[in-house]
């Protein structure tokens, strides 16, 4: 799951159960979607008030949801099913919301290069370029890295 922090500062969400929480730091954090489903919960509040905000994508709903018509159970596959929601299109009933990756992101709009510009975390940037096969998105994550790391870009 891609989070945006708004927030002045690291900020530590507990995951539910636990006993530990993730730190998120300002700007675009990509967190494990299972840690997420864990302190989705203790982040409410700062997704209600708009300090996080999270990178969803819409799939198939055949590719997350397998119902056997004799279960009685919705069985989720690949996500952890506190992550999957239906469409934001009451229309569209056949599509289910995911946490959306670093490729899941649109190149419309600039919005892939605005989430690589707004990211200051060294790790989760040098993660998205060994993944990244966008080579215009390649060259804009080579630039954060280098930015960040002489210290002229700074979150």
């Amino acid at each position: 799951m891609i989070v945006n922090s708004t927030a002045d500062g690291f900020i530590g969400i507990p995951m539910t159960g636990t006993g530990r929480a993730i730190d998120i730091a300002p700007g675009y954090n990509e967190v494990p979607n299972e840690q997420w489903a864990a302190a989705r919960k203790n982040a409410q509040r700062r997704i209600d008030a708009g300090k996080l905000t999270e990178e969803w994508t819409k799939v198939p709903a055949a590719d997350v949801v397998k119902q056997d018509k004799d279960a009685e159970d919705i069985e989720f596959i690949g996500f952890p099913k506190e992550l999957i929601r239906p469409s934001d299109d009451a229309k569209e009933t056949t599509k289910r919301l995911v946490p959306a990756s670093l490729a899941d992101i649109d190149r419309k709009g600039q919005k892939v290069i605005n989430i690589v510009k707004g990211t200051f975390h060294i790790p989760t940037l040098k993660k998205w370029y060994d993944e990244e096969l966008r080579q215009d998105v390649r060259v804009e994550l080579q630039k954060q890295i280098s930015g960040v790391e002489s210290g002229e870009i700074k979150g």
